[in-house]
């Protein structure tokens, strides 16, 4: 999970951390930095959620 404003070592460490984790999802979140908890909390809420409660 990255933020599509974030500065571009991340989002290229990202897709880089991606690329090396077969069956890894990677998400660009639009509109925010480095802060996604704090600028979409209930959003970044439900994802990480919805990801611990897979089977």
């Amino acid at each position: 999970m990255v933020g599509q404003r974030e500065r571009r070592l991340m989002r290229d460490s990202a897709a880089a951390i991606h690329a090396a984790l077969p069956g890894s999802d990677l998400e660009i979140v639009d509109g925010c930095g480095h802060g996604i908890p704090l600028q979409r909390p209930e959003w970044f809420n439900a994802t990480v959620s919805a990801w611990l409660h897979q089977e």
